[in-house]
């Protein structure tokens, strides 16, 4: 890879060209591809105020590790050269992902053979080109005048759908995002556990490693909305996740299953860490008060279940959690704040 500072100081000291404002183009990162004289041509017909956002491939094996590194939103391939249409699939083939809006431009095009660029037109959108042209050998005046617009009408295409295309993906991870997680908490919900405890359980079993849940309860939590209001219930409850958060591991999934039940999955933990951990976080809950408010304080406590997968488990993980369920109602049943470990289940 080479820059183009040196290519295109060396054009303005000859060239003095009127370009369009393209403002879409100051966020963009656009590759071009092709000789040195190919890309010092375009550059001074169209990217000279651009160029900061412009790099430059002379060689072509070089061209897929640079799209690899930094994917452009803009590719401008040299129509000539004998590895184009080669390339245009490979490129497209690695970019099914992260799109990328590819041009052909012929720069050698004489006029005399009107049928060339249409079938050269035809070869490069077959092979998953996005748009082609051909630029008049030594074209001047008006006719400069116009390729240049023209050239600058197909990158202008280029990069509003690519940023379309961006939105979108951005707009869908944020809905995704949402889909997964709970608003008032801002931990992962009900939807994101059955999601992603078949896929901790299957990692599990492959690593043969052993995988914990622990389920918990705000004990008398209604007696909180009632006496209280619902808002101090709503940053109880965001207390009450602040504070487990911090005592859990990177790697645990922390997730809102419904009103005051929250469930932890705990990876590579056996049932009897798993138990350390559910007391822990137990007594944590228990020996400090709730500022819910400047003057107001709470104590409460929780009740909790656990869990840990054995050979009889289903892989959607619906015994497991069932079983930590049915730990946390003997928690509960024998008089709550206390933990219900498997090994008492």
């Amino acid at each position: 890879m080479y820059p183009l500072e040196k290519v295109i100081t060396a054009y303005r000291q000859t060239h003095k060209c009127d370009f369009y404002q393209l403002q879409l183009i100051m966020d963009t990162y656009v590759l071009i591809v092709g000789t040195v004289e190919f890309v010092s041509k375009l550059s001074a017909r169209v990217f000279d105020r651009f160029n900061d956002n412009i790099n430059a491939c002379y060689d072509w094996d070089e061209v897929l590790p640079e799209i690899q590194k930094q994917q452009p939103s803009i590719l401008i391939i040299q129509a000539n050269h004998k590895n184009n249409f080669n390339l245009c699939r490979k490129i497209k083939e690695q970019s099914q992902k992260n799109w990328l809006y590819c041009i052909f431009v012929e720069d050698q095009f004489e006029g005399n053979d009107q049928c060339l660029p249409l079938d050269i037109t035809a070869e490069a959108l077959g092979n998953g080109a996005d748009a082609y042209m051909a630029m008049t050998s030594g074209a001047s005046g008006s006719t400069y005048e116009a390729e240049n617009r023209l050239l600058l009408a197909q990158i202008q295409v280029g990069l509003r759908q690519t940023r379309q295309f961006r939105d979108l993906i951005q707009s869908n991870i944020v809905l995704s995002t949402i889909a997964v997680t709970d608003s008032l908490t801002q931990i992962k919900n009900r939807c994101a556990l059955k999601s992603e405890l078949p896929e901790q359980i299957i990692n599990a079993r492959l690593c043969d490693q052993p995988l914990s849940v622990i389920m918990l309860d705000v004990d008398h939590f209604k007696s909180v909305n009632d006496n209280h209001g619902h808002l101090v219930g709503d940053r109880t409850l965001q207390i009450l996740v602040a504070r487990l958060r911090n005592q859990l591991r990177v790697q645990d999934g922390f997730f809102r299953y419904g009103g005051e039940e929250f469930v932890i999955i705990l990876p590579n933990t056996e049932a009897a860490s798993a138990r350390d951990i559910a007391e822990r976080l137990r007594r944590l809950v228990d020996k400090q008060s709730f500022i819910v408010q400047p003057k107001e304080r709470l104590h409460i406590t929780i009740s909790i279940g656990v869990s840990t997968l054995d050979l009889t488990d289903d892989e959607q993980g619906t015994s497991l959690v069932k079983r930590a369920d049915q730990n946390l109602l003997k928690a509960k049943a024998a008089g709550r704040n206390q933990v219900i470990p498997e090994s008492q289940s």
